[in-house]
């Protein structure tokens, strides 16, 4: 599905700006990672490196680079982590969150108003 994706963003790439695609490149792939996070701590190692593969592809879309680029420039330019690097934070910050937060603070998330 995330391949679909990008091959459909590939083929309108030269009417999009370079910021508008770096946008599309980072809700696309924060979206992607939190949405499977809890699946994601149980694959295999294959799959975990097939989604690696789609993260990369994701940032080299942004950047518009050729594809023997090495992902870690791309990355760097994006300001991302590598993939699994990305996958633990968000697992730690999640955890943080869940045992820091304070009980006693609990707010609606759309208030009345």
């Amino acid at each position: 599905m995330v391949n679909k994706k990008l091959g459909s963003l590939y083929r309108i790439k030269p009417f999009i700006t370079t910021t508008a695609r770096t946008a599309i490149a980072r809700t696309h792939q924060i979206s992607t990672l939190l949405y499977a996070l809890p699946i994601y701590m149980n694959l295999s190692k294959n799959n975990l490196n097939k989604l690696a593969v789609s993260y990369n592809n994701i940032a080299r879309f942004a950047t518009d680079s050729p594809f023997r680029t090495h992902h870690c420039l791309n990355l760097k330019q994006l300001d991302w982590l590598e993939f699994l690097h990305h996958l633990q934070f968000l697992q730690l910050a999640i955890a943080h969150k869940t045992l820091y937060q304070p009980t006693n603070t609990l707010k609606p998330l759309y208030p009345l108003q």
